[in-house]
Formats: C-alpha cells, sequence, structure tokens
C-alpha cells in the first residue's frame, strides 16, 4: 500500500476511534448521572481531575518520542520506555497515597479518602502497559491502539447501567475507572508483537528527558486552563 494509502486507512481508524469512544463516554456519563447524586456525581469528576492532574504533570510522551525518534524501533530504546513508564506509574501512585487525606480534606470530602487510595491504581496499572501499539503507529497502524481504546469504552457503557445500579453513589465512577485501566492495560499486552521488558539505558533515558521535560510543562499550563475554575 501507498504512503498516501496508509495515512488515509489510519487517519480513519483512528478518527472513527475517536467518534466511537466519545460516543461511549458520553453515554456512560449520561447513564451514571442518572443514577447516582449530584453531590457523587461531583466526587467522581473530582476523582477524574485528580487522575487528569497526575496525568498532565508526569507525562513525558514517550509514545511519541517512540513513533517520532528516527531509532524509535529499537527494542532496547522501547525497553527503556517501558522501565521509564512504570517507574512514573509507581511514584504516581505513591504520591496519591501520601496525598490521599490532604486532597479529601482539600475537597470538603473527608470520608473519601479510602477512594483515594483506590485511585493510586489507575496510575500504577497505567505504568505497565505495552508501548507496542504506540510503536507500530510508526507505519500508520493505528488499528492496535484503536482497538483497544473503543473494547474499553464500549466495555464501560455495558457496565455503566449494573455498576451504577448496584452502588448508586460514587463508587460506580470509581470502579469503571479501575476497570477502564486494566482493559486498557491488558489489551495493550494482548495485541502487542514484542514480549514487555525492560531496559536502563542512560543515553535513552537522557533522550527521554530531554525530550518530554517541555511537554511536561506544557501539560501543567493545560491542566490549569481546562481545570483552574
Amino acid at each position: 500500500m501507498s504512503q498516501n494509502g496508509k495515512f488515509i486507512k489510519g487517519g480513519a481508524v483512528l478518527g472513527a476511534s475517536q467518534v466511537v469512544g466519545q460516543v461511549c463516554s458520553l453515554g456512560r456519563n449520561i447513564i451514571i448521572a442518572r443514577l447516582i447524586s449530584p453531590a457523587d456525581f461531583g466526587i467522581a469528576a473530582i476523582f477524574l481531575m485528580v487522575v487528569s492532574f497526575l496525568e498532565m504533570v508526569s507525562n513525558l510522551s514517550l509514545d511519541r518520542l517512540l513513533v517520532q525518534a528516527t531509532d524509535g524501533d529499537n527494542e532496547r530504546f522501547q525497553q527503556t520506555g517501558h522501565f521509564l513508564q512504570a517507574l512514573r506509574g509507581i511514584i504516581s501512585a505513591v504520591a496519591l497515597v501520601i496525598l490521599a487525606k490532604p486532597l479529601a480534606t482539600l475537597f470538603s470530602i473527608p470520608e473519601t479518602a479510602g477512594a483515594f487510595y483506590i485511585i493510586a491504581l489507575i496510575p500504577f496499572i497505567n505504568g505497565f502497559c505495552h508501548l507496542d501499539p504506540k510503536r507500530v503507529e510508526r507505519d500508520m497502524k493505528f488499528w492496535p491502539g484503536a482497538s483497544i481504546e473503543v473494547s474499553s469504552q464500549i466495555i464501560l457503557l455495558v457496565l455503566a447501567w449494573p455498576v451504577g445500579k448496584w452502588f448508586g453513589d460514587y463508587r460506580a465512577m470509581l470502579l469503571l475507572l479501575i476497570v477502564k485501566i486494566l482493559v486498557m492495560m491488558f489489551g495493550s499486552h494482548i495485541v502487542a508483537k514484542r514480549k514487555y521488558s525492560w531496559a536502563n539505558d542512560q543515553d535513552y533515558l537522557q533522550r527521554f528527558f530531554s525530550f518530554g521535560w517541555p511537554l511536561l510543562l506544557n501539560g501543567f499550563l493545560i491542566f490549569a486552563i481546562l481545570q483552574g475554575d
């Protein structure tokens, strides 16, 4: 297939997956909003905001460098990315555990401190995702990543009603967030072509940090713009 053909096909797959994902996400939120109180939905929104904050302020864009770098297909390069991603997930999880009670107090919901401990699972699990679905995007192959995203959103949409009905409060959204990251983590390993492993290559680590730190600062600004109010 020609380069233009790959570009068109890849763009179509990526665009379609985003549309399906957004529709499923909207449907899930509508269902949950109808089953829990406005106060509980607000608490769930706080959980989402905290997770989003951790993601933005610790994101070195490892996947972007794997796609853009000329040697991004190098297996040791990817293994170093796995190591750095896992380290990021562990540090974020520990930070959230330490800050659980202060955050619950800050948002005037001290009774949810235990939920913040559970939320720490999200960055921890995310740290062990396989980077192969991102690596193959070098060749305009978006199907592996798109299939994971669509699958996770459809599963959450299907689970939204029974989970929301069962819990009837913010715990429903908490469980759905955990399910989503689990599906995405396991999905990344299922579609991966390479074996998951780590490497601690200092040269590659330095390149990841050099590439990612400006985007890290940008993450702070984006979060402030989107969530500052």
